[in-house]
């Protein structure tokens, strides 16, 4: 369950040393609290960071409850003081005699105002005394308006969607071929989570949609005030608050894609609102994916206090507006995970797919890319990274180029399920090679801390051992 970000308790002044000294020996001490980081990106491109300041409980005064003066005794036999308070008698307890003449109170007495009235005696229709409500006025019916009208798809996204799904994905596998690649889903049919029998309506439902909401290509030239390094600095910024928060894998690719869909449209956001919009997709993420999502109150701890909770609350409703509420775009892990299964890739191959992929989450070079076909770049180029080195230096002599070596590894399987042959792959992993070049010499290091943990293999420094081999790529 994901960990919500809370002020931590500040250690009370005193000499730590000599408090220290004092304990016997057998006494267990505690470590010191890990302090977290957070940070303002008003200057976007400069970052500043401040440790956080570790806030105290506040010692709340007891609030003080009103005393009531307790009543005086009168001698030992415990009496009050004072006259009795008089009870008050209801009216309607009051026996009143039936004479000529006279009412009943409440009902009663309107009954017999009506009995004796003259119109009864003379055979009159009676009337009733009580008043009656006034009737409220008859508004005038208001039609309804009629609905505006949707935006038709542009011609490029349906022309897009009908491109895959009249794409020719069979036509290099034979029958026999077929049958043995789909002894890969049949084998995992008892697992219920794997929903074999539809498994393939939903990996192509999914394709057909990454093409709708697509991310414009180099959309940043068209924005104002937002540059490469702010949004770069951003995203990254965002990787740390991610991992603080403890939040699922999904919810970070799914907080990119808000941000970059919506500054594909809100191209004129000023410098100062950068932030405010990428925690504010956080937060929108986090309610799509999490069981418990980070609160608003944390949205504007984690700022620095640089934005007010109003202005995260409106920032949300800007972006679910400008997306129409279309939030579910395909991920790249989704696919990632279907690829890692008919490749029968190890733990560290998927890791390392992982760590470049969300690399290319920070650079701006493969924001455009379709999901799909980022997570069969991130599988091909983790597949070349982890093959053990006694395989690479035999396929170094026989193959003329890496390339050649990249279509080993991309097996039938591979080609089958992802639906890509190797040539569609190829350009995607060399611009894959050259985002993970730059990021491993870029300042923003908050993905490599991440994948620099024994959790994760310590992928990054592995990776960096090998950074030789995706050189040889962009050669």
């Amino acid at each position: 369950m994901p960990v919500r970000m809370t002020r931590r308790r500040t250690a009370q002044t005193f000499d730590v040393k000599n408090a220290e000294n004092a304990l016997p020996n057998n006494v267990v001490r505690k470590a010191a609290p890990v302090q977290h980081l957070r940070s303002t990106l008003a200057p976007i491109g400069n970052r500043q960071t401040a440790q956080l300041v570790t806030v105290g409980k506040q010692d709340h005064a007891a609030k003080e409850k009103p005393v009531l003066a307790k009543p005086k005794l009168n001698g030992p036999t415990g009496r009050l003081t004072g006259k009795p308070a008089e009870q008050k008698t209801n009216v309607r307890d009051k026996q009143v005699p039936l004479t000529a003449g006279t009412t009943k109170p409440g009902v009663i007495r309107r009954i017999a105002n009506i009995v004796s009235a003259p119109n009864a005696q003379q055979g009159k229709p009676k009337v009733s005394v009580v008043a009656s409500k006034p009737q409220a006025a008859v508004k005038p019916a208001v039609r309804p308006k009629p609905a505006a009208p949707v935006a038709a798809k542009p011609k490029e996204q349906l022309d897009k969607v009908e491109a895959l799904a009249n794409k020719p994905v069979l036509s290099n596998f034979s029958q026999e071929e077929i049958a043995k690649l789909e002894i890969l889903d049949n084998a995992d049919y008892k697992d219920a989570q794997n929903v074999v029998y539809y498994v393939k309506d939903i990996y192509s439902y999914m394709r057909q949609i990454e093409a709708v909401y697509g991310i414009p290509e180099a959309y940043i030239k068209q924005c104002k005030f937002m540059t490469n390094l702010m949004r770069a600095t951003v995203v990254d910024w965002l990787v740390g608050v991610h991992r603080q928060f403890k939040l699922l894998s999904e919810t970070l690719y799914l907080t990119v894609s808000i941000f970059d869909r919506y500054m594909a449209t809100a191209v004129a956001t000023p410098k100062a609102q950068l932030q405010l919009v990428g925690v504010t997709s956080l937060l929108i993420a986090s309610k799509f994916e999490e069981i418990m999502c980070p609160t608003v109150g944390d949205c504007v701890y984690v700022t620095d206090n640089t934005y007010t909770k109003k202005q995260v609350v409106e920032m949300e409703s800007k972006i679910l507006a400008a997306l129409s509420f279309n939030i579910g775009r395909p991920l790249p892990l989704q696919f990632l995970r279907r690829f890692t299964m008919v490749a029968d890739a190890t733990f560290e191959d998927h890791c390392t797919a992982k760590y470049f992929m969300e690399l290319q989450l920070v650079r701006h070079e493969m924001c455009h890319v379709r999901p799909s076909l980022q997570a069969a770049a991130a599988m091909c180029l983790s597949l070349f990274v982890n093959v053990d080195q006694d395989v690479y230096d035999e396929y170094s002599q026989v193959d003329k180029s890496p390339s050649d070596t990249l279509k080993r590894l991309w097996s039938p399987a591979l080609h089958y399920f992802s639906e890509f042959s190797f040539a569609e792959v190829e350009e995607a992993v060399k611009q894959l090679a050259l985002v993970v070049l730059k990021g491993h010499s870029s300042n923003l290091q908050n993905v490599r801390k991440k994948y620099s943990s024994k959790n994760l293999s310590e992928t990054s420094n592995f990776v960096e051992g090998r950074l030789n081999r995706i050189e040889k790529i962009r050669e």
